[in-house]
């Protein structure tokens, strides 16, 4: 679906949701895979030069706070839906299953 550039042998950051941020946690078994969408703000960028690496020690560190999170269930949702600036509308297409 998604180019997604990654370092083979690199994790991705894990987060915690509580389901006061996101009813739909209280339903979901540990080992579900889902969709989210998240509305993020950019808060903090630092460059990490103490961080391994093979080719670049100029690593970029950034830090997000989340504005909004949404679950859209088990389908994906396009990279051309998700570009829209309505993200509420989008969110209701994808729960609607009329993307």
């Amino acid at each position: 679906m998604f180019d997604m550039p990654m370092e083979i042998g690199t994790e991705l950051p894990r987060f915690t949701l509580r389901q006061i941020d996101m009813p739909d946690v209280g339903m979901w078994e540990v080992g579900d895979q889902k969709y989210i969408v998240m509305k993020v703000e950019m808060v903090a960028k630092r460059n990490r030069k103490d961080l391994p690496s093979r080719e670049d020690k100029s690593k970029v560190e950034g830090e997000f706070q989340m504005l909004n999170i949404k679950a859209l269930g088990d389908e994906p949702v396009d990279a051309k839906t998700l570009a829209s600036k309505d993200f509420e509308r989008v969110v209701a297409l994808a729960k609607s299953g009329s993307v």
